[in-house]
């Protein structure tokens, strides 16, 4: 795959990393929904955004797929969408598909670090929503 200059110098080394990236891909695009494929320093690889009627879970998660398929270098992907919905009321529905493609991309030997929410201010992370972690770096 050829290089892409504007994902030269972007990295992903954290979850403050990638809840700005969240944040600043809603000021943006407002509605939206993006899979970033990382390498294993935390190297942007891919950052592929959906908008307006085709930006959904589902829609991320397909093209999570064609990456995984498609670039070798991709361990690790960064599910991030837009929502409406009151941040501070964890949808069950939500935590259960994030768990269903982590463990779906986990045969492939592919990490779902997370699917983090925005509604502009603030982000909610499925991971850490059930106690989990961000590695570091």
């Amino acid at each position: 795959m050829a290089p892409d200059p504007i994902l030269d110098d972007l990295t992903i080394d954290g979850f403050f990393d990638a809840a700005a990236l969240a944040i600043e891909l809603h000021d943006l695009f407002g509605t939206y929904a993006t899979a970033v494929g990382l390498g294993a320093d935390g190297t942007v690889l891919d950052l592929t955004v959906f908008t307006d009627d085709r930006a959904s879970f589902d829609a991320a998660l397909d093209w999570a797929h064609c990456l995984v398929v498609g670039d070798a270098r991709i361990d690790r992907i960064v599910l991030m969408s837009s929502t409406a919905a009151d941040l501070d009321v964890l949808a069950e529905t939500d935590l259960d598909d994030y768990r269903a493609a982590r463990d779906t991309f986990r045969t492939w030997d592919v990490e779902i670090l997370d699917w983090l929410q925005t509604d502009g201010d603030t982000v909610r992370s499925m991971r850490l929503s059930e106690g989990g972690e961000w590695p570091d770096g």
